[in-house]
């Protein structure tokens, strides 16, 4: 290739990257409005605006010297906003109620740059599985214009937090399974109890991570015996310590070594909703379908409102209000609409705890049938594409259930394809998002949101599965087994 033409290509990507990076920006500060954030962004915020000042994560909604400690939600976002905050002399020095009023538009702003990250991260993945910069730029756009990811930035939530993680895990584990480099053993042990601090529901997945490595070790014998028991034990050395550091200040602080004091209400949540009636458990298929038309069908021809009225949330007689109301007790605080720290105790949480799993124990067989309606429920994660150009033209790309429903199936497809091929290192790369997706579709009450986080493996997986089904069939997978 001469000269003239590496340097072409150079500023034809160069400024592809900066369309893409000024487009992103743009689309997402159109947007950003100064909304006050709701319940669990206004908890987010308030544990962020407690701990900068005090240096204390705290649920507690006055200002006062020494505040009530929480472990409520989990640190690693609050801490993200508590460095917002403190970067920005006007932020650092607002009070409260000033902070959740005049504060917001900023902080909503710093969430940008997650996602211009996890889109060239997510570039570089599709780019090393295909050697193809054209679809890897597809890629990084789709991901830069996603509207649930763009909506996760307006509503000041962690999701994008937790993408960036699962991607990191996610491209660590296959550079691991190809590279063969003790660092990369340091770098999966950081991120991986980092994101157990964003979202504690993956504080299993590093047994599910190290069982993997260990069988693969044994079937492969991809890296020196040496290089892999240093790596590993490096690897636990490091997840461990960051985990265990922070289990340790619960205990001291609560006597308690949880991660988090949700746990039980979720699952709870859960468990009331596994005793759905056959009629209500009909209806959840069509009602959880984010569709007008047939959510119209719904309630005017097929089922009477008696059929579905406890799946609406906002119902006093739903599944949702009877575990945060009648159960929890919880009140907000009436400026932050915060939980009030009182009923965010770790007692209160085993109490809802156990009396859920003694409800999914006394039948069991509720419990795996429901999944069935929550894989579904959690399935409709992307709400299409939204671009917006100069002028303030909006266009708005794929926004249909039939989006979510090939994303998904693209995913799984993917991870088949993976065991059957035996392609373990892109086994490894699906790891992290299957995991959150099985787990969440189990255990939890699977609302789409708890999703968000995979949105990128997923248009990842959907990019790779037309790659392999429709480029010249052996040159596509073979590329990918590189």
């Amino acid at each position: 290739m001469s000269i003239t033409s590496k340097t072409k290509k150079i500023f034809i990507y160069t400024l592809l990257l900066l369309i893409f990076i000024s487009t992103v920006f743009y689309t997402c500060y159109k947007n950003i409005s100064e909304e006050t954030p709701e319940k669990d962004a206004g908890e987010y915020l308030l544990m962020a605006y407690n701990l900068q000042k005090y240096k204390t994560l705290s649920l507690e909604p006055g200002d006062i010297e020494n505040p009530e400690p929480t472990a409520y939600r989990e640190p690693v976002f609050p801490a993200y906003l508590a460095l917002c905050i403190f970067l920005n002399p006007t932020t650092r020095e607002m009070g409260r109620e000033e902070l959740f009023t005049g504060g917001i538009r900023y902080l909503k702003f710093m969430q940008i740059p997650i996602l211009i990250i996890i889109s060239l991260i997510a570039f570089y993945a599709v780019y090393i599985f295909t050697k193809n910069l054209t679809i890897s730029f597809i890629t990084m756009f789709l991901i830069g214009i996603s509207i649930s990811l763009e909506g996760t930035i307006f509503k000041l939530l962690s999701e994008n937090i937790s993408a960036l993680l699962i991607i990191l895990n996610s491209l660590l584990l296959f550079k691991l399974l190809t590279q063969k480099k003790i660092i990369l053993f340091i770098l999966l042990g950081f991120t991986s109890g980092i994101l157990v601090l964003d979202k504690a529901i993956f504080q299993y997945f590093i047994i599910l991570l190290l069982i993997f490595l260990v069988v693969y070790y044994l079937k492969t014998k991809f890296v020196a015996k040496k290089v892999f028991i240093t790596g590993f034990l490096l690897l636990l050395l490091i997840n461990s310590s960051i985990i265990g550091s922070y289990m340790i200040r619960n205990y001291q602080q609560f006597n308690n070594s949880n991660l988090t004091g949700r746990g039980g209400i979720v699952l709870l949540i859960r468990a009331e909703k596994d005793n759905m009636t056959l009629k209500e458990y009909a209806a959840s298929l069509l009602y959880w379908t984010p569709s007008e038309k047939i959510n119209t069908l719904l309630m005017q021809k097929i089922f009477s409102e008696s059929d579905y009225r406890r799946l609406i949330r906002s119902n006093n007689d739903s599944f949702y209000y009877k575990v945060t109301r009648e159960e929890l007790g919880a009140k907000n605080d009436t400026v932050t609409n915060t939980i009030l720290p009182e009923y965010t105790s770790f007692e209160k949480d085993e109490e809802l705890k156990n009396k859920a799993i003694k409800m999914i124990l006394k039948n069991p067989f509720r419990h795996v049938i429901a999944t069935v309606q929550f894989v579904w429920r959690g399935i409709f994660v992307e709400k299409g594409f939204l671009l917006i150009l100069p002028g303030s033209t909006k266009i708005e790309i794929l926004n249909n259930n039939l989006l979510n429903l090939f994303l998904f199936f693209s995913f799984f497809y993917m991870f088949i394809y993976s065991i059957r091929k035996r392609m373990w290192h892109l086994f490894a790369f699906m790891m992290p998002g299957i995991y959150l997706f099985s787990i969440n579709s189990f255990i939890t009450h699977n609302i789409p949101r708890y999703n968000i986080p995979i949105i990128p493996v997923l248009i990842i997986s959907m990019i790779l599965f037309f790659y392999c089904r429709y480029r010249s069939g052996k040159e596509s997978v073979s590329i990918i087994k590189q």
